[in-house]
């Protein structure tokens, strides 16, 4: 009886995340929504999902988390791409 407790406990625990993939603009591409047992989790599964982009998670009307990419960063890896397009030719 205890252990169908803690995980009636455990379950009701899970909290309701919503991850926002961000174009390099700032503005939302993709809402994903997931259940998590906190923030940490969340933010960890939300950089898995995102692949090295930008995003945000949001727990209900709260932020928090936001990663930010420098400009520069971002910059460097376009012109990365776009040499090893032309190399590859």
């Amino acid at each position: 009886m205890r252990a169908i407790w803690k995980k009636l406990q455990s379950e009701s625990a899970m909290r309701e995340y919503e991850f926002r993939i961000l174009n390099p603009d700032g503005s939302c591409r993709v809402i994903w929504h997931e259940l998590g047992q906190d923030d940490s989790h969340a933010v960890k599964s939300a950089n898995k999902i995102s692949n090295g982009e930008q995003f945000e998670v949001w727990r209900g009307r709260t932020c928090v988390f936001r990663s930010r990419i420098d400009a520069a960063f971002v910059r460097h890896m376009r012109a990365m791409e776009r040499e090893a397009g032309l190399s590859g030719s």
